[in-house]
């Protein structure tokens, strides 16, 4: 069954498999709260992950999940914890999430292990025709760098980030202006790539990604503030969001 997620929903479990988040945003300014630090414009999905579930508080896309991640504390306020083997939430499509059109894609993570074997766990992803491909895509590798994936349903491209530690809050981004995609980890650039990328109409998922029609590379940690943009946000719009 299907849980759809509208003001209320899954609630914190008895057990959270996570231990409680330092909250690393207790002096910051939060443009919610109305202190000093304003996000960029125009976001087409914002998830703040404040509550027990992720609701959208941009455009308000219909999000829901069959096992629902848990709360935690965030960076910024509240997180949900994701426990890399089952909990993720979904997106239904909706043109303004697609690849068709330039986009910027960013959150903030909590890294409560590395993937086992050769596999990733994705923060974001976007699939991609029947296989195992992605539109885009925000994963962790087994060796624990960020991968800033793209595809256009033959060819596959990679951007790949160092070494990101475990219990400690990153800022993960990527962003395409229609020919150009570019990574970035707490808003510093991680280089760029010239690509085509492919679209459908498959929904979003956070935490996790769809391969082959099976729901795997499942997140372990906290995720935070998700937030997607229909255009690429500037260097400096990056920062912003890594505050």
């Amino acid at each position: 069954m299907v849980v759809v997620i509208e003001a209320v929903g899954c609630g914190r479990l008895s057990f959270d498999p996570l231990p409680a988040f330092s909250d690393d945003a207790g002096d910051r300014g939060d443009a919610r709260n109305g202190d000093d630090v304003q996000m960029p414009a125009g976001p087409v999905l914002w998830l703040p992950m404040d509550g027990a579930t992720a609701v959208d508080v941009a455009r308000g896309h219909t999000m829901s999940c069959t096992s629902c991640p848990t709360v935690a504390v965030g960076f910024h306020d509240g997180a949900l914890s994701f426990d890399g083997a089952a909990t993720y939430v979904g997106a239904a499509y909706a043109s303004d999430l697609d690849a068709s059109k330039p986009f910027t894609i960013a959150g903030w993570i909590w890294l409560g292990g590395y993937p086992a074997g050769s596999s990733l766990s994705c923060v974001l992803s976007k699939p991609l025709g029947t296989g195992t491909q992605n539109s885009y895509a925000l994963c962790i590798e087994n060796t624990g760098g960020l991968v800033a994936y793209s595809a256009d349903g033959v060819v596959e491209d990679k951007l790949n980030g160092p070494l990101l530690g475990l219990g400690t809050w990153t800022h993960v981004a990527m962003s395409w202006d229609g020919a150009t995609k570019r990574g970035f980890i707490n808003g510093n650039p991680l280089g760029s790539s010239n690509v085509v990328i492919g679209n459908d109409t498959h929904s979003l998922l956070i935490g996790a990604d769809d391969n082959s029609g099976s729901i795997a590379s499942f997140f372990k940690g906290g995720i935070d503030d998700v937030l997607i943009y229909d255009r690429a946000l500037s260097d400096q719009e990056i920062l912003l969001l890594a505050q």
